[in-house]
């Protein structure tokens, strides 16, 4: 059997229901906006979402974050062939992600046996029927929903938050601006007198509110800000009736410790197998 220290956690998950929805959440909005983007007229980035076995597989030539197989069970490891034939002619690896009740021991052995590594290790949180709390905001900041006429702005500070090449700014733009005005995602925008410094997404669903994306520019970040903009989007999930809020993240970073100090509580550690395939990343 492969080291101990490659087989992913594998402490139980105490509740396996929740998990499920936590896993569906996200599975959910990577399909809805690669469905935006792949709706381009002639699918420029020759994206591509199929059902392989139990697994949602997903595919983007050019972006290696969006080459993931999520909801991966054992029974998957049979069609690693079906996944190869897939992800053929991407310049990335692609990633796995294990669906929570499957036995991810049996599935961990068997992937790093073809040759998988274990990229990372995230954590999946979730808070049940998320509310806001009474937050003193920093002076200065104002966080509004994203208006018409500030579309490109907000999402390029997202992918400087994110750290984006720049060379990739403009392709990336004429994807995320279909994401504006989409029905159930709330995308706020925060300003610091003024400025631009940072942005809260969250997708609602199935009552579920899943906090998609959070970001504040380097400058200003460990200052609170962050904090309100969790707080406003537990606000736009109460008003919305949503019983569960759901996100994830790495295990112990920054964001992590924002989340846990919101309310968010741990579901599940989700491990990450990254294919042998070469290429960036």
């Amino acid at each position: 059997m492969p080291a101990d220290s490659r087989i992913a956690n594998s402490m139980p998950i105490a509740d396996l229901a929740l998990a499920r929805r936590l896993a569906r959440a996200i599975t959910a909005y990577e399909r809805f906006r690669l469905g935006l983007y792949r709706a381009r007229p002639g699918n420029p980035d020759r994206i591509e979402v199929r059902e392989i076995g139990w697994t949602t597989a997903m595919r983007f030539p050019a972006v290696g974050y969006f080459n993931q197989v999520q909801g991966f069970a054992v029974e998957d490891c049979a069609r690693l062939p079906d996944f190869a034939r897939f992800y053929e002619g991407s310049a990335n690896s692609y990633k796995i992600q294990a669906a929570p009740d499957t036995d991810r021991n049996a599935v961990s052995r068997q992937l790093i046996a073809a040759g998988f590594t274990v990229r990372t290790k995230t954590v999946r949180l979730a808070q049940a029927r998320p509310a806001p709390a009474a937050l003193r905001w920093p002076a200065g900041l104002t966080v509004a929903p994203l208006q018409a006429g500030e579309v490109d702005e907000f999402f390029r500070i997202y992918l400087e938050c994110f750290g984006a090449a720049p060379s990739g700014w403009p392709a990336a733009l004429e994807n995320m601006r279909r994401l504006h005005g989409q029905p159930g995602l709330h995308c706020l925008f925060a300003r610091h007198e003024g400025r631009p410094i940072g942005l809260g997404m969250v997708y609602l669903n199935e009552g579920v509110a899943y906090f998609c994306a959070g970001a504040i520019l380097a400058p200003w970040r460990e200052l609170g800000f962050q904090s309100v903009l969790i707080n406003e989007r537990l606000r736009i999930a109460s008003e919305a009736g949503c019983d569960l809020a759901a996100s994830w993240t790495e295990d112990g970073s920054v964001s992590h410790r924002n989340l846990l100090r919101a309310g968010f509580a741990l579901s599940y550690h989700d491990p990450v197998w990254l294919s042998p395939c070469q290429g960036r990343q």
